[in-house]
């Protein structure tokens, strides 16, 4: 399999003479040990030989761990019962809930309400 080193590691590609590769080289790696390498994070499959099957799927992938770490941690952000009056830390909770601006307090609000209805879907939000 083709890849580019990103750390600096020694590898024997006939299993006898062992080569210093270096960071930044592009070369040819055993099937059966690129995957533990590009886990460990010592290469990199070359773009061009990644098929858009399995960049689309690692692509997926990433985005839905990104996604969820970003909801782990919305969740861990505490609303109180009786929000902020001021608009500044009205602004500070809610800008911790979404990725959407807050320019308003109606912004704010939103927000605040589209997090709680979330976290509890039978939770109904005042009209």
């Amino acid at each position: 399999m083709r890849c580019t080193v990103l750390k600096p590691f020694p590898y024997a590609a006939d299993g006898i003479h062992v080569e210093n590769l270096a960071e930044g080289v592009t070369c040819e790696i055993a099937e059966e040990l690129a995957p533990g390498l590009i886990a460990e994070g010592f290469v990199a499959r070359v773009a061009a030989e990644v098929s858009a099957e399995v960049a689309d799927a690692e692509r997926v992938a990433r985005e839905k761990a990104e996604t969820e770490a970003r909801l782990a941690a919305r969740g861990a952000v505490v609303i109180p019962d009786e929000l902020p009056t001021k608009f500044d830390e009205l602004r500070e909770l809610a800008v911790q809930l979404t990725d959407e601006p807050i320019k308003s307090k109606d912004d704010a609000l939103k927000a605040i309400e589209a997090e709680r209805a979330r976290r509890n879907p039978t939770l109904l939000s005042p009209t």
